[in-house]
């Protein structure tokens, strides 16, 4: 790389802070807020970067790809995956939180905003197709990877998929009463006469109602579940404490006014209905494997749905495989606005940056030591595993330099909004996606020395 080249790199990469910059001193200044900020980002992540997304695809020829890139990319991804996966399954620290945020950190790079800026000085438009093809596969696949892992994370978090010691913890800083003697219990409405027992009261019920019995209310909301060989016990919890009784107020809706009536000296007893039954979250040790996939499956699918990244990736991938098979062009007044807006996607997108940057009020949220985590991972951990992936698949000359290069880029600024929509170290993925922006291309020029030694 001669000088001129680090020059012309140089003017590909500046605009980017000029336009960073002057964004966030706005925002420190309170010219731009936070609520320009929610407009700002729904455009781009709606509007803005899936229209980018698309007409890069779109416009590159699909039938150049270089497959052994893919690969090679595909197997890194793999590798990351599978090092998280046994660190997390023989760690006692690891957590599925750290599985996540160690792939996004290590394999998702920030190929949208700064890719085209920086491997066009250096490769020339010859590698516009490795950018789509690197673009193409993480909003078609590796975006979605995330989102199943997010929405795994979710279920096994809802489903009790918590260890044994925070269950403990959780479980000693938990009061003895049942979770139906919580306050705001609710208000019965019923057309049949029907009384909470007492334990008297449930002992000569006993004698014509055989345990445990569901007695039918005409509202949807109760239908309480009597276990009456657990009345007729002592009320001495196991730990010898003493459950005490409880007045309970019950108000019952009928023709013409309500009535309220208070049962004295109580005992609180387990309530539930059909349809809370059936919306009560299963755990884990209730459900078949099968059952388990099923789940997770329906959340994934119902949240990719409605991700327009992979739309617009799609529908250009497919358009590009007519339009350069049979010299389609596209006509003028759909592919002017269409460019409008992808450029404008960009500058929309490094001025929200700017805004979520100032909205922590400094540069380092997450503190140094996760920031140098962060910066280990993504431009060491990630350049060496591809590396060896590239190397393994037979990648030389220009396209191992892209892979490698591209591998050592910052992390995708898609990462950071999807840990603060999953609220997964929301301040890690913000700080990284702003201060590995500002070091990343002194790193770059010197992988890319390194490599042209090497070669």
């Amino acid at each position: 790389m001669t000088g001129e080249d680090f020059w012309l790199l140089l003017q590909y990469i500046l605009p980017f802070f000029i336009i960073l910059l002057p964004a966030y001193g706005m925002a420190r200044t309170k010219i731009l807020t936070q609520d320009h900020a929610l407009g700002l980002n729904r455009w781009t992540s709606l509007v803005g970067v899936p229209i980018y997304v698309g007409h890069m695809v779109a416009t590159n020829d699909p039938y150049q790809t270089n497959l052994r890139l893919v690969g090679a990319d595909a197997l890194q991804k793999i590798v990351v995956l599978l090092i998280a996966l046994v660190w997390w399954r023989f760690s006692k620290r690891a957590t599925i939180d750290g599985v996540i945020t160690f792939f996004m950190l290590s394999t998702l790079s920030n190929m949208v905003l700064v890719g085209p800026a920086l491997f066009r000085p250096l490769h020339g438009t010859a590698s516009d197709v490795s950018i789509a093809t690197i673009i193409l596969l993480q909003c078609v696949l590796w975006y979605n990877l995330c989102i199943a892992m997010f929405e795994i994370r979710n279920v096994m978090n809802e489903m009790g998929g918590k260890d044994n010691e925070t269950l403990k913890n959780e479980s000693a800083n938990t009061e003895e009463p049942h979770p139906s003697a919580l306050p705001g219990l609710p208000l019965w409405s019923s057309t049949e006469s029907s009384v909470l027992p007492t334990n008297k009261d449930a002992r000569s019920l006993k004698r014509s109602i055989s345990a445990p019995t569901r007695v039918s209310f005409s509202t949807s909301r109760i239908v309480p579940l009597f276990n009456f060989d657990q009345v007729e016990e002592d009320s001495s919890s196991k730990d010898g404490t003493i459950n005490k009784p409880k007045d309970i107020q019950i108000t019952f809706d009928i023709p013409g006014g309500v009535v309220t009536k208070t049962i004295e000296n109580t005992q609180i007893i387990q309530i539930e209905t059909p349809e809370t039954a059936a919306q009560r979250q299963p755990t884990r040790a209730e459900l078949s494997r099968f059952t388990y996939v099923k789940i997770v499956a329906f959340k994934v699918v119902n949240r990719v749905k409605y991700a327009p990244l992979l739309y617009t990736s799609s529908i250009g991938f497919i358009y590009s495989l007519f339009a350069f098979k049979y010299n389609w062009t596209m006509p003028y007044t759909i592919i002017t606005p269409i460019e409008m807006i992808a450029k404008g996607a960009i500058a929309i997108s490094v001025v929200t940056m700017a805004l979520t940057w100032s909205q922590s009020g400094k540069l380092v949220s997450c503190g140094y030591k996760r920031m140098f985590y962060g910066w280990f991972i993504r431009f060491i951990v990630g350049p060496v595993i591809m590396v060896i992936t590239s190397l393994a698949f037979g990648l030389k000359g220009i396209s191992f330099e892209f892979s490698v290069l591209q591998a050592a880029l910052p992390v995708g600024l898609v990462s950071f909004v999807l840990a603060k929509e999953y609220k997964l170290d929301v301040e890690v993925f913000s700080t990284a996606v702003i201060t590995q922006l500002v070091i990343f291309l002194p790193i770059v020029v010197v992988y890319f020395f390194i490599l042209q030694v090497v070669e």
